[in-house]
């Protein structure tokens, strides 16, 4: 009886094992984040892609399950099967490969993620520790592990910046003064990850010319000596990894611990830990707010709306910089990957290997050129960030309430000897020539294209400036040199601009993304969401609201817009609501924060009719 008994418990233990087991595979294949930006284009604008980046809606349970990184930062289309012949490591981390065509590159702008960051929306400000995505275990990339010959890795890995939290109090300029704060520790930590990149692309320059080295010396040999046989114990001059170091020969390219055999001698002077790793900011910023009639949207909705502008906004972005040279650096993981599948295979030329090889250089080579001007740019606006570019005194950051708190910049430089030259000036280059013409600019004239597909291309206009070696005459006589780059220059836009970071153009697919996170209920999270969409395409959703709607009598879409009360025109806040409930179909939000999106809404519909009205008279 009792061994009976005993199995019987042991049964019941082995099926709910198997159930966690199949509910954890399961989390980690669902993907539970709403689109809330992609279902607004297409409901109002056509599926038109708007100069902004994506608004996506999670919740709780997405923290606790599966890599947030492959999911968040760097979600691709998981609805595109993966080529034959792969490993499920590979099916993984296949990248897209986009046409050139426009609506091809709109519809994979929806499909990827770039999220840089998360808006909280609680009752409480300090927000459980589920909803932090900061595993370090499983939240994050590995770049160049499909690049054999590389015989190095890089880390990618999430760190989590928390910006000052905010509770309403009812008093004017709260706000303001809330949103300057958390835009200077965005301009301050975006610096610091500028400096980053900055050494992480001279970083990949200098194995790139090692490789280049090797791969001469390995040919010089076999033409004057000829191919040796290889004696028993022997290894191979390919054994030998880019940095010097011999490694295991007995491990096969396609097995991940011959990986291991990068070097601590070539990383020690970017990189303090194995593997190299590269912290990429997440920002969070935790508002206050009760779920329940005492709390009011007005009292934050300043705030919220300008976070999400910081983060995904075309013009006003503090991050879409760093996001295009990161993306520059995932595309160059691609490309490298490609080629050495294209070299195994052995499908094509040589002279094709060499053609792809050197525009992966040029690509490089203009990464890390933008880089420098990015940092020149900064460094001139912001006096108190003015440091060196060999140096990494900042402070650290780490993320509060945080056991796994981690600096935001794990690259530390040495004092040796540069390989490639650092300029302290930025190195404009113009692509109308053929040949690389390097000349000292402005960089806040600089327009940069970065895509995810394999026809990546970074310019930089072509300026006729001064090399003056005092800043501040730079940041002078800027607005001078902006109007003779934009006259000289014939792929940029005649327009002149002055010194201000919207001049410089950033055309990236996809742009920074923002996610706002429910911790706990359906009610405020979209409620912020719907009151952002309602004060940023006011205009535009005004103009909508005037056009009748082209269905028939019949539709009962139609008869529900009826009851309702309102016009059945291609606009309208019901409609707006349906949206969201559409793409997240829990969301339900209180009637006093709906009362709430109404009033403001017929505000500004309004203060538009009254502003027609005033340009007719």
């Amino acid at each position: 009886m009792a061994s009976t008994s005993s199995s019987s418990i042991k049964s019941e233990y082995d099926q709910q094992r198997e159930r966690l087991m199949a509910e954890l595979l399961f989390g980690r294949m669902k993907d539970r984040i709403a689109d809330i930006t992609a279902a607004v284009n297409k409901t109002f604008f056509a599926g038109a892609e708007r100069n902004s980046g994506h608004i996506f809606l999670s919740n709780a349970a997405v923290a606790r399950r599966g890599n947030l990184t492959e999911k968040m930062l760097f979600h691709d289309d998981i609805t595109q099967p993966p080529p034959t012949n792969t490993t499920e490591k590979e099916k993984e981390d296949q990248p897209i490969k986009e046409d050139n065509n426009n609506n091809n590159n709109n519809n994979n702008n929806n499909n990827n993620r770039w999220v840089r960051g998360v808006l909280i929306v609680s009752s409480s400000l300090l927000p459980p520790p589920e909803s932090l995505f900061l595993n370090r275990q499983a939240n994050g990339r590995v770049l160049f592990e499909r690049t054999p010959k590389m015989l190095f890795l890089l880390l990618l890995r999430v760190v989590g910046i928390s910006l000052p939290s905010f509770t309403p109090h009812g008093e004017s300029n709260e706000c303001e003064e809330a949103l300057e704060n958390c835009k200077q520790v965005l301009q301050e930590t975006e610096h610091r990850f500028l400096h980053s990149l900055e050494s992480c692309l001279v970083w990949l320059l200098r194995h790139r010319r090692r490789e280049k080295m090797m791969k001469v010396c390995k040919l010089h040999c076999e033409e004057t000596l000829g191919t040796p046989r290889r004696r028993a114990g022997s290894h191979s001059f390919s054994s030998f990894s880019s940095s010097g170091s011999l490694s295991n020969n007995n491990h096969n390219h396609n097995n991940n611990n011959n990986h291991h055999a990068y070097s601590s001698c070539s990383s020690s002077s970017f990189f303090s830990e194995e593997p190299p790793t590269l912290s990429v900011p997440l920002y969070y910023l935790s508002v206050h707010m009760e779920d329940n009639a005492s709390s009011r949207l007005a009292d934050s909705v300043d705030l919220t709306s300008g976070f999400i502008d910081l983060m995904i906004d075309g013009e006003l972005s503090v991050v879409k910089e760093s996001t295009a040279l990161l993306q520059g650096i995932v595309q160059v993981s691609h490309i490298m990957a490609s080629l050495a599948e294209e070299d195994e295979r052995k499908e094509n030329e040589s002279k094709n290997i060499e053609k792809s090889e050197e525009e992966l250089d040029e690509l490089l080579y203009k990464l890390h050129c933008y880089a420098l001007s990015l940092l020149f740019k900064t460094s001139c606006r912001n006096l108190h960030l003015l440091r060196s570019y060999k140096t990494t005194t900042a402070p650290i950051i780490n993320i509060e309430s945080n056991t796994d708190g981690i600096p935001i910049s794990e690259l530390q430089l040495d004092d040796s000897p540069m390989e490639i030259e650092v300029v302290q000036h930025p190195v404009i280059i113009n692509n109308n020539n053929n040949n690389n013409n390097n000349n000292v600019g402005d960089p806040t004239t600089s327009d940069v294209s970065v895509g995810s597909g394999n026809n990546t291309d970074i310019s930089h206009n072509n300026d006729n400036n001064k090399n003056n070696n005092n800043n501040d005459n730079n940041n002078n006589n800027d607005n001078d040199n902006d109007s003779s780059s934009n006259n000289n220059d014939n792929g940029s836009s005649s327009s002149s601009s002055d010194s201000d970071s919207n001049n410089n153009t950033i055309r990236s697919s996809p742009l920074p993304g923002v996610l706002v996170h429910c911790v706990k209920g359906v009610s405020r999270s979209p409620s912020v969401i719907m009151a952002y969409y309602l004060r940023k395409c006011s205009a535009d959703f005004y103009a909508l609201s005037r056009i009748p709607q082209p269905f028939p009598r019949g539709n009962d879409e139609y008869q529900l817009s009826q009851l309702l009360g309102e016009e059945w025109t291609l606009f309208s806040f019901s409609k707006l609501l349906r949206c969201v409930r559409e793409v997240r179909p829990i969301v339900d939000p209180q009637v006093c924060f709906l009362v709430e999106l109404r009033s403001m809404w017929n505000r500004l519909s309004e203060s538009l009719a009254r502003e027609e009205e005033e340009k007719l008279l």
